[in-house]
């Protein structure tokens, strides 16, 4: 965050709760190894804006060797080849579609 930037201005910090879109991302498969029953994860740790979660199973989520509370963020998408910016809207554009 820059020095001028406000500190509740972060989605980290923003309440966006929706459980449709918290449904729609559990009907997902995982986004590493695309098997279904997953887990929401909230990136950046916003657990009050449903806007930030992404797809993982059990494994990819926090238990395996190569799961994302095991090597955080960085060591996740370099892991993987994934950026989770990237997957975050990607599923947003998915769920405006299906809205629509």
């Amino acid at each position: 965050m820059g020095d001028g930037e406000n500190k509740m201005s972060h989605p980290k910090y923003s309440i966006y709760w929706n459980k449709k879109y918290e449904d729609f991302i559990r009907s997902k498969t995982c986004l590493v190894c695309q098997r279904p029953g997953v887990d929401g994860h909230h990136l950046e740790h916003a657990r009050k804006n449903s806007f930030m979660l992404i797809p993982l199973c059990r494994t990819h989520h926090t238990f395996g060797k190569d799961a994302y509370h095991v090597l955080e963020r960085e060591g996740f998408e370099d892991r993987h080849s994934v950026n989770l910016d990237w997957c975050v809207i990607n599923l947003l554009m998915e769920y405006i579609d299906e809205v629509a």
